[in-house]
């Protein structure tokens, strides 16, 4: 009869047993621990920050950031920190990213630049910049590198070294409205028909939807272009001119779908100021709805030259009810 310690599976069972019981008593030996020892900064992990200002008069915005330590070991001691704000850091981020950020101005913000991560903690105290709006300028792209620096020779996680603040002040909400046209005239025109009393020039500033003004058809349409001139009887500051159709009973025909506008200050010399094409049929109630010409760029002037070239339909014939200036609030 055979006992169980003569079976050689035992045997061999036994053996395993004893060896993973003495190994658990070895301590793991790791080469090189204190490689593993690098101070980085955390809010780095999660990539660029970013800021972003309505306008240069909105309140000042505050960005925190600080410093970690890895390794195995806790410090045995304070670990001193500091931050750096470098040009070099901007140019080498622009090169590897094709950007072309501008170092956010040393007056725009105010920063810590000193921390500690304490005797036995991971982790720093979160230092923090507050930036400021105010000396920018408006759309430009301006980038803010807090690199770590460390005071003593610990070893830095060069990939996560820097943690980059894009900082962007947005343009301005422009809200646009309709100049007052009180006292203004129309002193000039390419051509009309007046019918009835209620289809001549001057009918574009009478704010009547009923009243307009036709170019000649009744003994025959002139070519394009047509044109009106509007004396503002004073120098205005334009973001655009406005027009609105002859439209009502559902009738469309003859509005104007490409147009150039002309500005002078004395009526003799005239800039092309914008040619608008492909000119939609405007959104809202048909009878009163305008058709907005927003400037590439304002332009102050006194007189304004509208000039038709071409309609919606056949033959040359234009019909508009009212033309007016834009500014702003």
């Amino acid at each position: 009869m055979k006992t169980v310690s003569n079976n050689p599976l035992y045997k061999y069972l036994g053996c395993c047993f004893l060896f993973i019981a003495l190994g658990c008593n070895k301590e793991v030996l790791i080469e090189n621990r204190d490689s593993y020892k690098k101070i980085y900064i955390p809010q780095a992990v999660k990539g660029v920050a970013s800021v972003s200002f309505e306008n240069l008069e909105a309140l000042p915005d505050t960005v925190s950031y600080g410093a970690a330590i890895g390794g195995f070991d806790l410090p045995a001691a304070d670990v001193p920190v500091k931050f750096e704000v470098l040009q070099a850091t901007v140019a080498e981020y622009n090169q590897i990213n094709g950007t072309s950020y501008t170092l956010l101005p040393e007056q725009s913000y105010k920063a810590e630049l000193e921390t500690v991560i304490p005797k036995g903690k991971v982790n720093s105290a979160l230092a923090s910049v507050i930036i400021s709006p105010a000396a920018l300028e408006v759309e430009k792209e301006y980038l803010l590198p807090m690199t770590l620096v460390p005071a003593n020779a610990t070893t830095v996680n060069d990939k996560l070294q820097t943690y980059f603040i894009k900082v962007q002040v947005q343009p301005k909400k422009i809200e646009y409205v309709n100049l007052d046209r009180a006292g203004w005239e129309v002193i000039g025109f390419s051509d009309e028909e007046p019918e009835a009393g209620y289809q001549g020039a001057a009918y574009v500033l009478d704010n009547n939807p009923y009243t307009w003004w036709n170019t000649k058809y009744k003994t025959g349409a002139v070519p394009f272009p047509h044109y009106i001139t509007i004396d503002m009887k004073a120098p205005k500051e334009l973001y655009g001119v406005y027009f609105q159709n002859r439209d009502f009973g559902g009738w469309d025909g003859y509005r104007a779908t490409s147009v150039t506008i002309y500005v002078s200050n004395d009526n003799v010399n005239w800039i092309e100021q914008e040619t608008f094409t492909e000119i939609p049929l405007p959104e809202g109630e048909r009878l009163t709805a305008q058709a907005p010409l927003i400037f590439s760029k304002k332009v102050t002037a006194r007189y304004v030259k509208f000039e038709a070239l071409s309609n919606n339909g056949g033959e040359s014939i234009i019909c508009i009810s009212e033309i007016g200036g834009i500014g702003i609030k």
